[in-house]
């Protein structure tokens, strides 16, 4: 996956970076409407006629939502001027993808450097599953 991604950074980094604008801006919004409706579904389905405690943990439900639903809606609003401000700066951070592909270009065995990591990794998992055996079979 690292060896596509640099692959994808060097080449086509103008359309990775508005792709994940576009992402985060539509995930933003999607994740605040969702939550308002969930509270719209919420209040529409608590009634009187439910049992006290059962009424008091559905309000106390109702009441969290509104208030996620709230904070979606102020993050979004934030992150949508945020966006419509520095849309200059995307350029900026396309012509910093395009020269990180080319560091590729001039240092090749950078490109192992995920699978030094996996390795590293790997080694560190199997060894504490080793100790972990160990304990469990003491």
């Amino acid at each position: 996956l690292s060896l596509i991604l640099m692959v994808v950074i060097r080449y086509i980094s103008v359309l990775l970076v508005w792709i994940l604008t576009a992402v985060v801006v539509v995930g933003s919004i999607g994740g605040t409407g969702i939550l308002w409706w969930l509270y719209v579904d919420q209040s529409k389905s608590v009634n009187a006629t439910l049992p006290a405690v059962e009424l008091e943990v559905a309000k106390d439900n109702q009441k969290a939502l509104l208030i996620y639903a709230i904070a979606a809606t102020v993050f979004t609003v934030i992150l949508l001027l945020l966006m419509f401000f520095m849309r200059k700066r995307v350029a900026l951070t396309i012509a910093l993808f395009h020269v990180a592909g080319k560091v590729f270009t001039y240092l090749p065995l950078l490109a192992l450097q995920p699978f030094w990591t996996f390795l590293t990794l790997m080694l560190f998992w199997v060894y504490w599953i080793t100790v972990l055996l160990f304990l469990g079979t003491a």
